[in-house]
């Protein structure tokens, strides 16, 4: 239903915040066997388009290429998590060890 609402939709305001919804879904889960090449195509002919919406699909492929190697998420994504889908940016973690020593992770 995302992607149909994507496709020629002319008003730029709710574009945006399709691509928004489309980035947290394909982080959280992938589509089914059937669907998956038709959203990659999707998002890669979608990506090749100037400015925002362009910058939205490379990064929902993204996306949506590392949920499929990793496999579906078992819990909800954090606010944290949530903010960062919206800046378009990784999630950086960083870990403390009792050593003193620390971790900083993407």
């Amino acid at each position: 239903q995302l992607v149909k609402q994507a496709t020629n939709n002319l008003k730029e305001r709710f574009l945006i915040r399709i691509w928004h919804l489309i980035a947290f879904c394909t982080g959280c889960f992938s589509p089914s066997t059937y669907f998956h090449k038709y959203l990659i195509k999707f998002l890669e002919t979608t990506a090749n388009e100037p400015g925002e919406i362009g910058a939205w699909a490379s990064y929902s492929k993204d996306r949506i290429l590392k949920i499929s190697e990793l496999g579906k998420r078992f819990f909800t994504p954090t606010e944290k998590e949530l903010n960062v889908v919206l800046q378009r940016k990784p999630l950086i973690q960083i870990f403390y060890f009792l050593d003193g020593k620390q971790k900083q992770i993407p």
